[in-house]
């Protein structure tokens, strides 16, 4: 995510000092950040953070190493300290309104030793509980890659059960690590942030529920707790039985309506040139076009791309002869926002009513929805 300085209006400022005033999370003045990194002596630095709408920015001068930070947080949030000319590493950091040091090298910022912030502390804490899981996940992919080699990319149906009941396991431990942990700390917005991030972006919305029903009520009034509401209500309107509905430009600059296709099962495709995942699975849903085009299924591709010539040539080098749509604003692209997309590559099925009938469907998964449909 770029950062940009913003501007306020007399009112956005009045609403923001509300916010501040009434938050529930709210302790002491303000804060103050003093930071060192070592092996920079000069520049600038930047801490950025979003609430709601708004990316707010502030930046210091470094000297010697040094640097300082002064402000105010409404509630506990999620900040980042960006370096001038480092746009490979930042710092992520929850900062509250207290003081708080940071330490760290140049060469590894995620290594940033982060103290005063209670917050940050609990941080820590979910990572080294969520420690086993991803062990136990690496292990799985392990042998997952394993698996498909073994039979040159094509596993068999045992092969597929025993993947498939695998990953059910890595699935329900980690389900139980985080009620373990979100019983233990149920007034902590980093419950609600991690729903927000793990939970969320794959719609897995009833796990989320039930993780989300273990938290206080100030941390489900937070600002992560208020975004866990607004995607409950995107999914209302995206989910399945939902029917969804957008306009916005191809590749010519006119404009297509996605009800338009109503008649034919639409697979809305969001995706992005600079995505590894989504072009690796591009061949999958050409060969799929293929097959079914003819009996009734279109694509519309909704590029979450800023780059038009990338969006184009990405288009023309993976040979995607379906409609293609952008309005070149990244993850604010106005489809996805509609959809709660939060990555990619994500895609939605609609029937010949417009209604969505399947959710992240891929692979080998894709190819067998849509022989069900159109093999009956």
């Amino acid at each position: 995510m770029k950062f940009k300085n913003l501007g306020f209006t007399a009112i956005g400022v009045a609403l923001i000092a509300v916010v501040y005033a009434f938050s529930a999370f709210k302790s002491g003045d303000g804060f103050i950040i003093k930071g060192h990194i070592d092996g920079v002596t000069s520049g600038k630095v930047y801490l950025i953070h979003q609430y709601f709408k708004d990316e707010i920015t502030d930046s210091a001068t470094i000297k010697d190493g040094d640097f300082v930070f002064k402000g105010s947080t409404p509630e506990p949030l999620e900040y980042r300290i960006k370096f001038s000319g480092n746009d490979r590493q930042q710092i992520f950091l929850f900062v509250e309104n207290t003081n708080i040091t940071v330490h760290a090298n140049k060469d590894s910022l995620f290594k940033a030793d982060i103290k005063g912030s209670a917050t940050q502390d609990t941080w820590n804490a979910y990572l080294k509980a969520w420690k086993p899981v991803t062990q136990y996940a690496g292990k799985y992919y392990h042998l997952s890659d394993s698996v498909y080699k073994a039979h040159n990319k094509k596993p068999d149906s045992a092969a597929k059960a025993f993947l498939k009941a695998e990953n059910v396991k890595l699935e329900d431990l980690d389900f139980k690590m985080h009620q373990e942990f979100f019983s233990s700390h149920p007034a902590s917005i980093i419950c609600a942030y991690v729903i927000n991030t793990h939970f969320i972006p794959y719609f897995q919305f009833d796990k989320a529920a039930k993780l989300f029903a273990l938290l206080n009520d100030n941390v489900k009034k937070s600002y992560y707790g208020k975004q866990i509401d607004q995607s409950v209500e995107i999914e209302k309107r995206s989910g399945i039985g939902a029917k969804p509905d957008f306009v916005m430009n191809d590749v010519n600059g006119k404009p297509v309506k996605l009800s338009s296709f109503k008649g034919k099962y639409v697979l809305v495709d969001f995706w992005a040139s600079w995505c590894g995942p989504c072009r690796r699975e591009n061949p999958n849903v050409l060969a799929n076009y293929n097959k079914y085009h003819d009996k009734g299924l279109e694509i519309v591709g909704v590029s979450l791309d800023k780059d038009r010539a990338a969006w184009l040539k990405a288009i023309k080098a993976d040979g995607l002869p379906w409609t293609h749509v952008s309005d070149l604003k990244g993850w604010n692209n106005a489809a996805a926002v509609e959809f709660g997309v939060k990555v990619v590559p994500t895609n939605f099925l609609l029937d010949k009513d417009g209604k969505v009938i399947a959710k992240n469907i891929r692979e080998e998964e894709l190819g067998n929805k849509l022989k069900s449909i159109f093999n009956n």
